[in-house]
């Protein structure tokens, strides 16, 4: 992630294991140093994460660990000025990074979408609905999109389809958000994927309607638990989780679906 991300080799912070290395070298001699590159690897991994990323929340659920463990081993027995560091303190310090995070991060997102927005060319028909191959597709609707390349084993693309219309040379196109697949994403090798999941990304673009090649849906992980989704094959339902936004490893946990109106649609 960090060499993905550009940064410098020496300004990479400790990993576990070469803290791990430290211990069995004897190098620590005091509690206070120790407890320093713990926290330069927590305060790190905060800064290069998203306020609303697995990788934040685990950071600080592992500092707060430590000073829990590091209490009940330690104090009593050591002194040191490693004390002073309360959990108080540290959520603290994590809530104040975390809204300064979603403000960038919204800014951010804003602007991305703005790069992406594109107007209303002249002599372009908007429609509501278009029947290709005999499947009618509606605003919105997920459908597969045929593949261009030459990978004929690999499955269909996904597109949440949030406009229909026609061309001033008559052609008739789909505009919407691409839903990625695993395979389709940067990832850890060693990452987990639930059975049909996908990921909803901040990716628009506009495809020939005669790329369709059927509907799906996708819903998330609460509806697809606690809803019977009828009148969908099992094998063209989605489940997503999570939000993928493009960068090396880069999720994002969906804390509100961001589609109400098609949860709706299913009670």
């Amino acid at each position: 992630l960090l060499k993905a991300r550009g940064l410098p080799r020496d300004e990479w912070p400790f990993s576990l294991d070469q803290i791990k290395r430290n211990i069995d070298k004897g190098r620590y001699r005091r509690l206070d140093r120790f407890q320093r590159d713990f926290f330069d690897l927590f305060d790190r991994a905060r800064e290069l994460s998203r306020s609303d990323s697995k990788l934040f929340e685990d950071a600080t659920e592992l500092q707060l660990a430590f000073i829990k463990e590091r209490d009940t081993q330690c104090k009593g027995i050591l002194v040191s000025t490693a004390f002073t560091a309360i959990e108080n303190d540290v959520l603290e310090a994590v809530e104040k990074l975390r809204k300064s995070k979603m403000h960038q991060e919204a800014e951010i997102q804003r602007r991305e979408s703005n790069d992406q927005e594109i107007e209303k060319q002249e002599g372009e028909v908007d429609l509501d609905s278009l029947n290709f191959d005999g499947i009618e597709y509606t605003i919105p609707s997920y459908a597969y999109i045929s593949r261009t390349d030459d990978n004929h084993r690999a499955p269909p693309h996904i597109i949440r389809v949030e406009r229909i219309f026609k061309t001033d040379t008559g052609e008739m196109m789909v505009r919407g958000k691409w839903v990625y697949r695993p395979h389709e994403t940067l990832h850890l090798a060693n990452r987990k994927f639930i059975e049909n999941e996908v990921f909803i990304t901040p990716f628009i673009d506009t495809v020939l309607a005669e790329r369709l090649s059927g509907l799906c849906m996708v819903v998330s992980v609460k509806t697809s638990l606690h809803n019977v989704v009828e009148g969908v094959n099992p094998s063209d339902l989605y489940v997503c989780e999570c939000r993928y936004l493009g960068k090396p490893r880069y999720f994002a946990k969906i804390k509100t679906w961001p589609f109400p109106e098609d949860e709706e649609k299913l009670k």
